[in-house]
């Protein structure tokens, strides 16, 4: 058991998933619940507002344990590409455009996911 986890090796493990699963872990960071307000309201919780609905997702838990910037950004972020996520790393070691881009979603607001190529 780990007591304390920097935020490196937070994204280490992340990362170490991704290679384990790629399409897991996409799907897991695009699924979004509803919440309250007073957890949309949490100081470092990364929570969104989707058509009169406060929803969070993995990275809004994962940001939240570890805080936000002066921007008020979570310091994990993920590259993506093609529905599924290719690694994580520290928030600001891309840059903010592309974040910013416009993105087809879906009706929850989520993008569209790589289908999973079959096995066997």
């Amino acid at each position: 058991m780990h007591e304390s986890v920097t935020l490196d090796q937070a994204i280490a493990y992340l990362n170490e998933l991704v290679a384990l699963d790629a399409y897991a872990v996409s799907e897991l960071l695009e699924t979004r619940v509803a919440c309250n307000a007073a957890l949309a309201e949490h100081p470092t919780a990364q929570v969104m507002e989707w058509e009169g609905t406060y929803r969070i997702g993995l990275m809004g838990v994962l940001n939240g344990l570890f805080g936000v910037n002066e921007h008020d950004w979570g310091p994990i972020t993920f590259s993506w590409q093609a529905g599924k996520v290719l690694r994580f790393m520290r928030t600001g070691s891309v840059p903010v455009e592309v974040f910013t881009q416009p993105h087809e979603v879906d009706e929850q607001g989520r993008r569209p996911l790589a289908e999973r190529p079959k096995e066997g």
